[in-house]
């Protein structure tokens, strides 16, 4: 597993967006596949996860399953996780009924950066509840490394 690089005439871009951590993430709102709007403005209150992905990368879909699984251990109102996708709607929608994934999915193309300047998937962001990127993720991470990474959104355990 790794990760897949979506700009192939640049060398590989692990660790582009180290340089967002520590900054204010950029507001921006979606509609997701279940017809509910979100922006990250009307998040700030809670920790974010923000995975951008492709039902046609693998490394994206092994992790799709550690997803499921935090928000099966961190119920909404304590943890947003948000997964977005540049693809067909249709494309997204039959593979998220597939996977039986439980968190909000959205499709959109034209996102503010440092989400929209992603070369490579999967991308997740870790967000905390004030609104600043703590982390950023390039490929794949198995359940453990993304759970301490929820934890470390704010320095301490959710409860």
């Amino acid at each position: 597993m790794g990760v897949i690089d979506l700009n192939l005439n640049q060398e590989s871009s692990q660790g582009s967006h180290a340089e967002w951590i520590g900054k204010k993430s950029p507001d921006f709102s979606l509609e997701t596949l279940d017809g509910d709007f979100v922006s990250l403005h009307e998040l700030q209150g809670k920790p974010v996860v923000l995975d951008i992905w492709a039902t046609w990368c693998p490394p994206c879909r092994a992790e799709i399953p550690h997803f499921i699984e935090l928000r099966n251990a961190y119920p909404n109102s304590e943890l947003a996780i948000l997964g977005v996708s540049r693809e067909k709607r249709a494309t997204v929608e039959s593979f998220v009924r597939k996977m039986e994934v439980n968190y909000p999915i959205a499709v959109k193309e034209d996102l503010p950066a440092p989400f929209g300047a992603v070369s490579a998937i999967p991308t997740t962001f870790f967000i905390d509840e004030k609104g600043y990127i703590k982390e950023v993720f390039q490929g794949y991470r198995d359940y453990e490394t993304l759970r301490k990474a929820v934890v470390g959104i704010d320095g301490d355990e959710i409860e």
